[in-house]
């Protein structure tokens, strides 16, 4: 549901912030979000699925 928020939202702000900043100033805002975005990501935690990975045999590798 945030999402699917998300991904009308976004592409509107983008728009009206390309209308209403020059375009350095845009340059930087979009950076600062996307480095936002990174810090928020960076907390979660992933779930190590232990499978087991079947190697070829080495006379099969191309």
């Amino acid at each position: 549901m945030v999402f699917k928020i998300a991904s009308i939202l976004a592409p509107t702000f983008a728009g009206i912030a390309i209308i209403k900043l020059q375009f350095n100033q845009f340059i930087i805002l979009d950076s600062i979000t996307f480095l936002i975005a990174a810090l928020f990501t960076l907390p979660i935690k992933y779930e190590n699925k232990n499978q087991t990975i079947q190697k070829r045999p080495a006379h099969l590798i191309i």
